[in-house]
């Protein structure tokens, strides 16, 4: 009795394991087709900046974010050939703490994107060419959103000064 017991509750547990689906399970249906054509900028945010500038062994760090507003940006999306255009403009609020003090401050956001030419890789989308390209992982597609994250480390040294910074892109858009 006890065997069948230990059976039956096996097999519930093994049945309740395998049809428990688990989002980050899915594989997302990317093509060349399901990106072609007009989308609006409808989210963008910078998480987890950072930049550290040394100088003479000292070293200095601010922390920063940044979250998109007054978004009227239009990106466009062409197959044959394989053209990119963003038109309009939006806003980013940023947050920034150096030394203990935070500031914020408004300014027009930048084209991120700055190619005129796009591919598909993957999940991942690649703005501009050879070793001028950009990617953005696409984590969501769907035929009225795609959502797009990117991280940048990037460091430089100018005049014996280093600059190191860090970041996070999510950016959101829709048909």
């Amino acid at each position: 009795m006890k065997k069948k017991l230990l059976v039956s509750v096996l097999s519930i547990c093994t049945l309740l394991f395998f049809s428990c689906s688990d989002e980050n399970d899915s594989v997302l249906d990317i093509t060349e087709a399901g990106i072609v054509g007009d989308w609006n900028l409808t989210g963008f945010n910078l998480t987890d900046g950072e930049t550290s500038i040394t100088l003479n062994g000292v070293t200095s760090i601010s922390t920063f974010e940044a979250v998109g507003k007054d978004y009227d940006l239009e990106l466009s999306f062409g197959l044959n050939p394989k053209t990119f255009t963003a038109d309009g403009s939006y806003n980013l609020v940023f947050t920034i703490t150096t030394m203990g003090e935070t500031t914020t401050q408004e300014q027009e956001g930048e084209d991120i994107f700055d190619a005129s030419e796009w591919r598909l890789a993957g999940n991942t989308l690649l703005f501009g060419s050879g070793d001028d390209e950009t990617g953005f992982v696409i984590t969501s597609l769907s035929d009225t959103e795609m959502i797009l994250e990117s991280e940048l480390n990037d460091s430089s040294e100018f005049s014996g000064t280093m600059i190191e910074t860090k970041l996070k892109y999510l950016v959101r858009l829709t048909r």
